[in-house]
């Protein structure tokens, strides 16, 4: 697999049979993310511990993410970016640090919303 999609891929969210059919109208290149999931069997949230929603840095998620959070992916993009491949966590521990970075700003923000999400 290309590195590019490697990096694009996202955790799979658990999920009924109509939300299913609505996943699979969306479009193509949601739909290759979310079919190549199936290759990564651990997920690691690295934003900042947010109560309200059970989430604490370094969580490890296994095949899916519970519905009550990718709900809020949806409302806070942020959000999803704070979810990585567990092969990835070095990579992006270093864009982490790097202030500036898409994961920093989105860190940044996770933590100034955290109290409201």
């Amino acid at each position: 697999m290309a590195e590019t999609e490697q990096n694009e891929q996202k955790p799979k969210v658990s999920e009924s049979k109509s939300e299913t059919a609505t996943r699979r109208a969306a479009s193509d290149k949601s739909e290759r993310v979310a079919d190549n999931t199936s290759a990564i069997e651990q997920w690691i949230y690295i934003g900042p511990t947010i109560k309200q929603l059970g989430l604490e840095t370094n969580s490890v998620f296994t095949e899916s993410i519970p519905k009550h959070i990718a709900k809020k992916m949806d409302e806070q993009p942020e959000l999803r970016s704070m979810f990585i491949a567990v092969n990835d966590l070095a990579q992006k521990n270093g864009e982490l640090a790097a202030v500036g970075s898409e994961l920093h700003t989105a860190y940044e923000a996770l933590e100034a919303k955290k109290g409201v999400i």
